[in-house]
């Protein structure tokens, strides 16, 4: 049995819940994070790993949209739908385009 040092089992446990996943689960592996809105996993909060982990685990297609920016993030399931923009879509902020102005309540 070899015991891995304190540092590679903390990044070990940090990437954890990226594990699996098919196609995205190795793009989100791969991606360099650092200059888009999610920043580096290490510093992703508990409740996106979660989010992430859940959505890769799964057979149904799955977004997720964090973040002020709406940074988008999903499964192989999920992955046909951005068509020819997949797989640049991972990560990047969303654009969202509304042909009515919003309404403010209050």
């Amino acid at each position: 049995m070899t015991l891995n040092s304190g540092r590679a089992h903390s990044e070990d446990s940090e990437s954890a819940f990226l594990q699996g996943g098919g196609e995205m689960g190795a793009l989100i592996r791969r991606q360099d994070w650092t200059d888009s809105p999610l920043g580096p996993t290490r510093h992703w909060p508990q409740s996106l790993r979660s989010a992430v982990s859940i959505c890769l685990g799964s057979g149904f297609p799955i977004a997720i949209y964090w973040g002020p920016e709406l940074a988008l993030l999903y499964n192989d399931a999920w992955s046909a739908i951005p068509g020819a923009k997949h797989p640049g879509a991972i990560g990047r902020p969303a654009c969202i385009k509304t042909s009515t102005p919003a309404l403010a309540l209050g």
